[in-house]
């Protein structure tokens, strides 16, 4: 019991802790990885889908946004991202709030990493 108290202790250390963006460049496009940072205190469980009030982060226009696939919560995926009225990609857009689908029951705590965002630049600058 007490080894795996220890291992979620560490786990919930390691949620917190990548909290920079970390940017790309490619010889076609350029990018950066986000993270996604909860807003606010949440209580989970097990199965069940909600919304998550989020950090926001600003998205330039012309950037196509992609949601990493890789876990960075250990309870659960964010599995869309968005803000109070959708807008095009020609314009620019701010995430404010995620969906999030838990997978076990658990306290996000504000400031934790929920997941991450890769955006990548379309204007070819």
């Amino acid at each position: 019991m007490v080894f795996v108290t220890v291992a979620k202790r560490r786990v919930a250390e390691r949620v917190r802790r990548q909290r920079e963006p970390y940017d790309f460049r490619t010889d076609t496009f350029k990018g950066q990885f986000r993270p996604i940072i909860s807003a606010e205190d949440v209580t989970v469980e097990e199965g069940e889908d909600l919304v998550i009030e989020v950090e926001p982060i600003e998205i330039p226009p012309h950037t196509m946004v992609l949601l990493s696939p890789y876990a960075r919560n250990p309870y659960g995926h964010v599995i869309a991202v968005g803000e109070e009225h959708p807008k095009m990609m020609e314009i620019g857009r701010k995430v404010e709030r995620v969906y999030f689908a838990a997978v076990r029951h658990g306290r996000i705590r504000k400031g934790d990493v929920l997941g991450v965002l890769i955006l990548i630049d379309l204007r070819g600058e």
